[in-house]
């Protein structure tokens, strides 16, 4: 049994014998080097492979280097894997760190507002303790004085 082409037969699962079967998915095809041509059985076909993608000029890229970068050189897909970890880190603390910061401040305004409002009130006991001692000093002297300023040898002297 052939395999449709004319190459050499298949088996009879009906897939070729040198590959899964079908033919890549997604791109132009070109005959590579068969296994032949490296000291394999000898016959073998070439088979197809998948063609590098051709640069804006009309040269080949080779599959294993590097793609040519597009656009800005700020763009983050144009950044190395390190920085774009380092950005991934840092962009949180930073931004923890300064909503920390807001939140400490305010916190130590109410504190601020609490302690004045406490000291305050102890200044609010320490009036109403003296404005009622006054009173009671102006009473004794209205007794006095209403005594005829006369109370006896022990309160004069």
């Amino acid at each position: 049994m052939t395999n449709g082409n004319g190459g050499p037969p298949t088996p009879a699962s009906g897939l070729p014998v040198t590959g899964g079967g079908s033919t890549p998915q997604g791109g132009s095809l070109a005959v590579g080097l068969g296994a032949g041509s490296f000291g394999g059985p000898p016959g073998q076909v070439n088979l197809p492979v998948p063609a590098a993608p051709a640069r804006p000029g009309g040269a080949l890229v080779p599959a294993g280097g590097p793609a040519p970068r597009k656009g800005s050189p700020f763009s983050i897909s144009n950044w190395r894997v390190r920085w774009r970890l380092i950005a991934i880190i840092t962009v949180p603390t930073v931004t923890a760190l300064i909503l920390g910061v807001i939140q400490i401040v305010g916190s130590v305004n109410n504190y601020s507002s609490f302690k004045r409002v406490q000291d305050l009130a102890n200044l609010n006991s320490l009036v109403v303790n003296a404005a009622g001692l006054l009173a009671d000093e102006r009473d004794d002297t209205a007794g006095f004085v209403a005594a005829g300023g006369q109370s006896g040898s022990a309160a004069a002297a």
